[in-house]
């Protein structure tokens, strides 16, 4: 997905840090809250596909998930997934976040160059799962009209069933 794209589907919602990283500031970082009864926090982070940044997200207590430019480890300590450095836009999606938890995200140059380099970052809070529970009673139907015909007798060349 592009950011062009990207920005028509969230409509105008500001992001929540565009900045530019260079060798004299390899990184940033920002704080965000979750809001009330979310089923996730989704953070897109945008940058040139040439160039290696990454994104680690921090709780209160210290848990993280994401990866560290620091010391070169992911980290699955926060229940959540995020996809390969190298995949544009980057995601990141934290699920369960606490009601009204303070979280910081820090966006890093994996290895700074002479170049400056534009990184945009999104935090959308997901309320809903859309579609999940048509999607979860469809595949219960299916399942139950596979064990019907599992279920049901064989049908002899005369029609009878036994």
């Amino acid at each position: 997905m592009s950011f062009q794209q990207f920005q028509q589907q969230v409509g105008q919602a500001p992001p929540l840090l565009d900045a530019a990283l260079s060798a004299a500031m390899p990184r940033q970082t920002v704080s965000f809250t979750a809001g009330t009864n979310l089923y996730a926090a989704d953070l897109q982070l945008f940058a040139p596909a040439e160039s290696g940044v990454s994104i680690l997200v921090t709780d209160g207590t210290g848990r993280r998930l994401g990866y560290s430019a620091a010391d070169g480890i992911t980290y699955k300590e926060l229940l959540g997934s995020v996809s390969n450095m190298g995949q544009r836009p980057i995601s990141l999606r934290l699920l369960r976040p606490a009601s009204g938890a303070s979280y910081t995200a820090e966006v890093a140059l994996l290895s700074p160059g002479s170049a400056d380099v534009p990184v945009t970052l999104f935090y959308e809070p997901v309320t809903r799962l859309h579609g999940l529970n048509q999607m979860l009673q469809a595949a219960r139907a299916a399942g139950e009209r596979v064990f019907d015909i599992l279920d049901a007798g064989e049908e002899r060349s005369n029609g009878v069933v036994e």
